[in-house]
């Protein structure tokens, strides 16, 4: 699965890349994040034995972001977002990845590129959180954090 999610960001900055004018002006940098998800890391009464990986590139230039999310005893994932808040806090979403639908495990949506600029310059105020009819408030969640890889 992780050599899919490299592909797919490949493309996407190989895309991005292609279409961008060589005018020689900064840009706002793609930025790859990671999160280790849990049932445990939710705030309220979360999976317990719930688990799983994310990883997220965000690009405020392009407005988007696009997500790779696998989940381990989880029942059917239904929405998955972006939520602000740092550890042990609970914060509105800022960016849906995916809602009210059998969960797609990877994708790209549109963004406000001001938000995503932000979560990029601080990934730990922001959390990953994924949600099944279960658990309404959050079956797993994991703080965001530069990728190591």
């Amino acid at each position: 699965m992780r050599g899919r999610a490299i592909v797919l960001f490949g493309l996407l900055a190989a895309t991005i890349l292609a279409t961008t004018p060589a005018t020689g002006a900064a840009r706002d940098p793609e930025i790859t994040l990671s999160s280790q998800l849990s049932g445990g890391a939710v705030v309220q009464v979360g999976d317990p034995d719930g688990s799983g990986t994310a990883t997220v590139l965000v690009d405020a230039r392009d407005g988007v972001a696009c997500f790779d999310v696998q989940t381990t005893n989880v029942a059917d994932p239904i929405t998955a977002r972006i939520q602000s808040g740092s550890t042990g806090a609970i914060g509105p979403p800022v960016v849906i990845l995916f809602e009210n639908q059998v969960a797609p495990a990877r994708g790209c949506v549109p963004a406000d590129r001001k938000t995503v600029r932000e979560i990029g310059k601080n990934p730990e105020r922001y959390y990953l959180n994924v949600v099944n009819d279960e658990f309404p408030v959050g079956a797993v969640r994991g703080q965001l954090a530069p990728s190591t890889s």
